[in-house]
């Protein structure tokens, strides 16, 4: 399910709620405006388990919405404030959508730009190595070789990082050190603890909840420490996320900011997910605003190079036109 329409639906689900629709009609009308998919289908059981007698919080569990947003219904529900707890979720839905679509951006614009680079390398290439040119002294046999060092060196480069993206440990494990990329993961796991502990959910549980969330990650695996160390006894914020050693993947500065709210501890984790989710947002235009020239600079250059055996072969040519 994508966050961006989940966060639509949800808006779209409080209105109606507050304006007196039952959950079943709204849930009816969501469904028949949405387009075919998984969301839709999600929405139809849900509908039909609520018709049955089947509770809300019953219901909801039983549908493959993500646990997030099982808990903040659940907690809904049991509050008597279902339409608040659905404006939450969208708040919610759509920071993530944001964050997520920056990540991408980050991760696919090389990519892009490497995979342009590397056809046009080999094409450069093989017209060099088909097209028949009048050799000057052996000049252009020399340098005959020369296309094909680049097209080579860009197509592992280009390899290498369509790997990353594509095997999930090794995405994730650059997502955890690329500052703009660690920022957006941060203020996402800030956020979601953040909207948990606001709408009621025991700190252990929300940290429980955003372990299952972020399964097969390295945040997984931090996110287990904490749990052990909560389960130990340990209460203070900084103390159960930088452990032994200070070895967290969340910065001194995160810590910091979560411990300016005092008890208050979803104000404070939402206030971290705030600065974190600015500075992914600045970093993002900065890297990309100025990639473009340095991109732009990249291609002249290996267009230099890849043609360097035709201007060699021209200058040839220019100097045997002036013997002659």
């Amino acid at each position: 399910m994508k966050a961006d329409e989940l966060a639509f639906l949800n808006r779209q689900l409080a209105g109606m709620l507050r304006d007196g629709v039952p959950l079943e009609g709204a849930l009816r009308g969501a469904s028949r405006e949405m387009a075919s998919g998984s969301l839709q289908t999600e929405l139809g059981k849900l509908e039909l388990d609520l018709a049955a007698g089947i509770p809300l919080a019953d219901a909801i569990e039983r549908r493959a919405f993500p646990p997030v947003y099982r808990k903040m219904v659940r907690v809904g529900a049991a509050s008597g404030d279902l339409p608040g707890a659905l404006l939450a979720a969208a708040d919610y839905f759509e920071s993530a959508a944001e964050l997520s679509r920056r990540a991408q951006a980050v991760m696919v614009y090389p990519a892009c730009l490497l995979v342009v680079v590397t056809v046009v390398s080999w094409i450069a290439g093989w017209v060099f190595r088909t097209v028949k040119l009048t050799d000057f002294d052996g000049g252009f046999g020399r340098l005959g070789a020369v296309p094909w060092a680049m097209p080579a060196l860009l197509g592992v480069v280009a390899l290498a990082w369509t790997t990353i993206q594509i095997v999930p440990a090794w995405r994730h494990w650059i997502a955890w050190r690329l500052p703009v990329l660690r920022d957006a993961r941060v203020a996402r796991a800030a956020n979601t603890l953040s909207v948990l502990v606001t709408q009621g959910c025991p700190f252990p549980e929300a940290v429980g909840l955003l372990g299952e969330m972020e399964r097969g990650t390295p945040l997984a695996e931090e996110l287990e420490e904490w749990q052990l160390r909560m389960a130990s006894g340990t209460t203070q914020f900084s103390a159960i996320v930088a452990g032994p050693g200070d070895t967290s993947l969340f910065p001194p500065l995160f810590r910091w900011l979560v411990a300016q709210a005092g008890s208050r501890l979803g104000e404070g984790l939402a206030a971290a997910g705030q600065f974190y989710a600015n500075r992914s947002r600045h970093g993002t235009e900065m890297l990309l605003h100025g990639a473009m020239p340095l991109a732009l600079v990249f291609v002249g250059l290996v267009m230099v190079a890849q043609f360097m055996p035709l201007l060699a072969w021209m200058g040839g040519l220019v100097d045997q036109i002036g013997a002659d």
